[in-house]
């Protein structure tokens, strides 16, 4: 087996079950393909270890007593065989639990600081539970969206500044809530000194201010504003869950000084290409279509120019002189040239540089902490061999254990053998600095491959008709056979027309299809099986939902609202092509780098989301200013014109 460093793509591993113990499994080490590592949780694995592509390697077997609960390791080429056993020194279960917690920390990213006993690394643990994170996701959410239901809210969603404000309250209470957990295992010092903590502090005690105003103006009936709502998103930013958001932030800021250089110059030649615009075009009597004059001004000029760099008013904005003379178009030309041209992808190229370059120092910083934790655990689970600080193999066992107290046996000592690569059967420093990106392969445990019909009814699964059905079924051909099936249904909606007839027909054709293979999928693989896979998730919704709608339709006769539904389902349905278009070998680089860059692109969507819902709050808040002006006047000139009238009416009365 190649060492970490060298296999760029993971592990892939299959354990077999052996129903006899005396018969050990064959499992055959594949090309990497996949960044997964597939294992069942059974008793014993055949692998192969190998320092150079010329030697075929030395067989390893492992093998996992489930009795016993012992493992077994066998090197198969001279016969020698070794039990899971040390005489090292027992290590504390504090130790064991701090290397535990350093590991994850590497594993996951993180670098906190915390007191060092069991209560507090329980509660550190309890903080970073992936329910309390999801948790937080959801308050977080729901916080900015306030924003749609307050005073001036969306169309139909307005509800009372009670209702809205106990919900913030209570959202309230759960961000100070979690920085109280903070607080539980975080050292005194290295907590108030954290500029996060103080802002939600901060940002708390601003928002219940604006809460306690706010009611007072309202309750005397005088116009109030929640000035508080643009300051919602920082909250966001400033918990530790939201550090991808907080370092593109970050690194925002550090680009813009490199940018501003670039900026100025282009804002310099600008202004002289106003200056020189407003100097030939000002004083000919040019003008627009509107007939507004044309460059009448030097700030008309610039900003004029500053949109065509934009493309916005282009051509429009040189036809008036290039109908006084073609010749004006040369200078035109040179201001794109110049400033849309150059300076522009000068701009991007500048952005992009530089935000690279502090995007690396940021990684360089990240992977530092990672090994800085390594460091750590390894310090702590170390034990001295021949004036070697060395990690054995039942300390590796028990902090696997500590990670994962339900980790296959098995696939432990398939990591072993991987960070083991001069097979001295101890960790150095050096391998043990490898285990959190080994750590980071994902491993996809199948207990049973039998679906749960399956265990219900096994002779009818087993039955020669059914076997049938399930080659049938994991045949490429069947694959391919639907691929083309969705295309052709992809053409058949095209060309089909609101006058068509024959296309309801089609629909329920190609419908029974799609149900066809779902309901023969799940009959093979199974459910749990059937619904790891995201494109299996996506058709059974789709098509199931058609299904239903189809059936709605024929039962409803004609129905506006249920068609609609049934044809969007039927488009959705045709993006299952982008399944087929990921298959070809010469676009699966193109999708699978689409796929990888969505979550980068999701820690941008962030950035952007916190400044939109600031704005669009502020917005709103001078939207209710401005109405709540509008109202008034509108309330004196009534109030002027009823006294006009009781004016008016006095004196006809008055009058003989």
């Amino acid at each position: 087996m190649e060492a970490l460093e060298r296999n760029q793509e993971s592990l892939k591993v299959v354990i077999e079950e052996n129903s006899d113990a005396n018969e050990p499994n064959k499992v055959e080490e594949e090309e990497p393909k996949t960044p997964r590592a597939y294992h069942r949780r059974k008793s014993s694995l055949q692998l192969r270890r190998s320092t150079s592509e010329d030697d075929p390697g030395i067989p390893v077997s492992i093998s996992y007593k489930a009795g016993d609960d012992t493992v077994e390791v066998s090197n198969l080429s001279d016969g020698s065989f070794a039990i899971d056993s040390t005489d090292e020194p027992q290590i504390s279960d504090l130790d064991l639990l701090l290397a535990a917690t350093y590991v994850e920390d590497a594993r996951d990213g993180r670098h906190s600081d915390f007191k060092v006993s069991e209560k507090h690394l329980k509660l550190y643990h309890m903080y970073q539970s992936r329910w309390g994170q999801f948790a937080l996701y959801i308050i977080i959410i729901l916080h900015l969206s306030l924003a749609l239901f307050e005073k001036p809210a969306v169309y139909g969603l307005e509800m009372s500044y009670w209702a809205s404000m106990t919900i913030e309250v209570g959202i309230i209470c759960c961000y100070l809530f979690r920085l109280a957990h903070i607080n539980l295992f975080t050292p005194v010092v290295r907590f108030w000194s954290d500029t996060k903590n103080i802002l939600i502090l901060v940002l708390s005690g601003l928002t219940f201010l604006d809460m306690v105003i706010y009611i007072g103006l309202v309750e005397n009936d005088i116009f109030g504003v929640r000035w508080s709502r643009p300051l919602r998103p920082l909250f966001a930013v400033n918990f530790p869950e939201m550090k991808q958001i907080r370092r593109s932030f970050r690194n925002m800021r550090r680009t813009l000084p490199d940018v501003v250089n670039v900026l100025v110059l282009f804002f310099f030649s600008l202004a002289i290409f106003a200056l020189m615009a407003f100097k030939l075009f000002g004083d000919r009597g040019l003008s627009w279509v509107d007939e507004r004059p044309y460059f009448a001004t030097y700030w008309d000029s610039i900003f004029d120019l500053y949109v065509l760099v934009t493309t916005a008013n282009n051509p429009d904005v040189m036809m008036p002189a290039f109908d006084a003379s073609p010749y004006y178009v040369i200078f035109f030309v040179a201001f794109l040239i110049i400033c849309f041209f150059v300076y522009m992808n000068i701009i991007l190229a500048v952005i992009y540089n530089n935000y690279r370059k502090h995007l690396k120092n940021e990684v360089k910083k990240s992977v530092f902490s990672k090994r800085q934790q390594l460091r750590k655990a390894y310090d702590i689970l170390s034990v001295k061999v021949s004036s070697k600080k060395l990690v054995t193999r039942n300390r590796f066992i028990q902090l696997m254990k500590t990670l994962d107290k339900e980790k296959n046996p098995a696939l432990i000592n398939v990591l072993w053998i991987v960070l083991d690569g001069d097979r001295s059967d101890a960790l150095d420093r050096a391998e043990f600095l490898k285990l959190a990106d080994l750590l980071n392969v994902e491993v996809s445990a199948v207990v049973d491959r039998v679906p749960l019909i399956g265990h219900l009814f096994p002779k009818l699964y087993n039955s020669l008709p059914s076997r049938f059905v399930c080659r049938v079924v994991k045949h490429k051909a069947f694959q391919i056979f639907f691929d083309i099936l969705t295309l052709i249904n992809a053409i058949v909606i095209a060309i089909a027309t609101p006058a068509s007839d024959w296309d309801e027909i089609t629909e329920w054709i190609f419908l029974s299809f799609f149900v066809l293979e779902i309901t023969l999928k799940l009959y093979v693989q199974g459910a749990s099986r059937f619904f790891k896979r995201m494109w299996n998730v996506f058709d059974f919704f789709v098509i199931g939902a058609a299904f239903i709608m189809a059936i709605a339709e024929e039962i409803k006769d004609d129905d506006d609202d249920s068609r609609l539904a049934l044809d969007v389902l039927l488009v959705l349905r045709v993006l299952r092509l982008v399944k087929i278009i990921g298959s070809i070998d010469r676009f699966k680089v193109i999708v699978h780098t689409i796929s990888k860059i969505g979550p980068s692109l999701l820690t941008y969507g962030g950035v952007l989301l916190s400044r939109a819902v600031g704005t669009v709050s502020a917005r709103r808040a001078n939207m209710g200013l401005t109405a709540c002006t509008s109202a008034r006047r509108m309330q004196g000139c009534r109030a002027n014109a009823r006294g006009t009238a009781r004016g008016t009416s006095a004196g006809l009365q008055y009058i003989p």
